[in-house]
This record gives structure tokens, C-alpha cells and sequence, in this order.
């Protein structure tokens, strides 16, 4: 069967438009998806952030490091202590002999995000990571 020159260059022009309409479609919901996500997550970021320091965290196993953290971060940079800073979010990381805590930036903001890492279950400060700021 042979198959006339004009036909293969329509399902090459339709192959090419099917191709680049698909390519086109993803990246516009790709960027909108992305735009919309960073903009909810600073602001879960937020709400979890204001919900954790007002609270003294949800979380009650971890709230005497997450205190400590954040007490340790705001005398390090003369912060008052009861500051709120609301670009930072607690992230707890629990292991067999330590407890660190992270004051993660939320989306968009930048700069530093100190660990804290204690001891077991107490406040004793085994290392920090608060360069950078």
C-alpha cells in the first residue's frame, strides 16, 4: 500500500499540532498548579507557624525543644522573646538519641533555617546550626 505524499504530510502537521497542544496544556497547568501551591502553602506555612509558636506546638512530646529552639533563635538575632516571626515553621526530627528541631522558612522567604539538635528527650543542646543570618 502506498500512501500519496500530501496524506503523510497532513498526519505529520496533525502529529506535530497533537504533540505541541499536549506540551502547551501541561506547562500552563504545570505553572498554574505551581503558582496556586506556593501561594497556599506560605500561607498553611502560616497558619501552622502561628498555630505551633502561639501554642507552644501542637505536639506536646517535642514543645520543651521547640520552645528551646525558638527561645535560642530569637535571643541569637535580639528578637523579643515571645516574637513571632511568621516565616518559620517547626519541623520536629526524632531519632533514637536526639531530637532536633528545625525553624523552616515557608515557601518564598528567604534565608537561613536553624537545627537544633538536644539530647534524648531534653533540652540539653547537643549541636546547633544557626549560621547563615
Amino acid at each position: 500500500m502506498k500512501v500519496s505524499r500530501p496524506t503523510l504530510i497532513a498526519v505529520g502537521i496533525s502529529l506535530s499540532a497533537a504533540l505541541f497542544a499536549s506540551v502547551a496544556g501541561h506547562q500552563v497547568g504545570y505553572n498554574s498548579g505551581f503558582r496556586l501551591g506556593r501561594a497556599e502553602g506560605r500561607q498553611a506555612g502560616k497558619n501552622q507557624f502561628n498555630m505551633e509558636w502561639s501554642k507552644g506546638g501542637s505536639d506536646r512530646a517535642f514543645s520543651a525543644q521547640i520552645s528551646d529552639a525558638k527561645v535560642r533563635w530569637n535571643k541569637k538575632n535580639d528578637l523579643a522573646l515571645n516574637s513571632v516571626d511568621t516565616n518559620r515553621v517547626p519541623v520536629v526530627m526524632a531519632f533514637s538519641d536526639q531530637v532536633c528541631v528545625q525553624l523552616k522558612l515557608s515557601s518564598g522567604s528567604l534565608g537561613a533555617s536553624p537545627v537544633y539538635c538536644y539530647k534524648g528527650e531534653t533540652t540539653e543542646l547537643l549541636r546547633a546550626d544557626d549560621r547563615g543570618e
